[in-house]
């Protein structure tokens, strides 16, 4: 058997107010716990769900706040400081592109065409772009492998299992899970939806039951309010206000073996910094949520 950590989206960015303060979007309590976790547990595999980076300054969709200047590479450097923290833990991770992540690459094409996927001259036409999240996170060299393509992007921790960034949110009546487990024929680990969900669903199939579940663990991004979002509102000094979002922080730990295996799954919710793991509490190491 084999251990895989699948991490939701963290949405690492960062908006800054009037007195230069940074107010983050990603959780730190939340991510702490979750290093501590893989710490503990020593995978061999770490998955990030997508949304990894939030972005919001090159949003096209969502309006632009005052405090968004000048806070990518801030989050930038955040990002890469976690991935090597891990990288020091584990010998593999996999980064799934979500729809924050190719914010990016969509300002670039929508407002540099010309400057799209340009790279240093000499190098090979595989190279990574220099304006890419793959360069700027240096993944490379954090032994982090990029699965591209999103909404399409998928990794398979086995053969009956693959991870997803997800484009389904769900509603009322039926959650992003509950669609999912209709729509594939695999079982199925996503993010997206900041929401801790699991749906299975029995086939029948030739002689034998066929089994499959989708399961979200929620995010690791802030839930006060602070991600900018559609429910979201800041004062007149450019800070969020506190609104709780209907979202759920947590992590997801997968035992598995290897080709056509079994998997388990253990569902870790994370509350106000503080999860516990087989009987032992994990407490962040950080302060209280808020500006740095």
């Amino acid at each position: 058997w084999k251990t895989a950590a699948f991490l939701p989206d963290p949405q690492i960015g960062f908006r800054r107010l009037l007195n230069g303060q940074l107010d983050p979007f990603h959780d730190e309590r939340a991510i702490s716990v979750a290093l501590q976790i893989i710490e503990a547990e020593r995978p061999d595999l770490v998955i990030w769900a997508g949304d990894y980076l939030d972005l919001a300054p090159m949003s096209m969709k969502f309006r632009q706040e005052a405090g968004f200047a000048l806070t990518i590479q801030p989050a930038l450097d955040r990002g890469y400081e976690i991935l090597a923290i891990i990288a020091e833990l584990v010998e593999e991770q996999r980064f799934l592109s979500g729809n924050h992540d190719i914010r990016l690459q969509n300002y670039i094409i929508d407002n540099a065409l010309h400057a799209f996927g340009l790279r240093p001259g000499g190098t090979p036409p595989d190279t990574w772009p220099d304006l890419s999240v793959q360069r700027l996170l240096r993944l490379d060299e954090v032994n982090c492998e990029y699965v591209g393509a999103y909404p399409h992007g998928a990794t398979y921790i086995n053969d009956n299992l693959a991870a997803v960034h997800g484009a389904k949110i769900g509603n009322r009546q039926r959650s992003a899970a509950q669609s999912i487990v209709e729509d594939e024929r695999v079982s199925i680990l996503h993010g997206h939806t900041h929401k801790r969900a699991l749906a299975a669903k029995t086939r029948n199939s030739r002689g034998a039951p066929k089994f499959s579940i989708a399961h979200s663990p929620g995010c690791l991004c802030r839930i006060d309010g602070a991600v900018p979002s559609v429910h979201g509102a800041i004062d007149c000094f450019g800070r969020s206000v506190k609104a709780w979002e209907d979202w759920n922080q947590g992590l997801t730990i997968v035992r598995y073996q290897e080709g056509d295996g079994k998997f388990a799954l253990e569902d870790i919710p994370i509350f106000e910094g503080w999860a516990q793991h087989r009987q032992v509490d994990f407490y962040s190491k950080v302060g209280e949520v808020g500006p740095y």
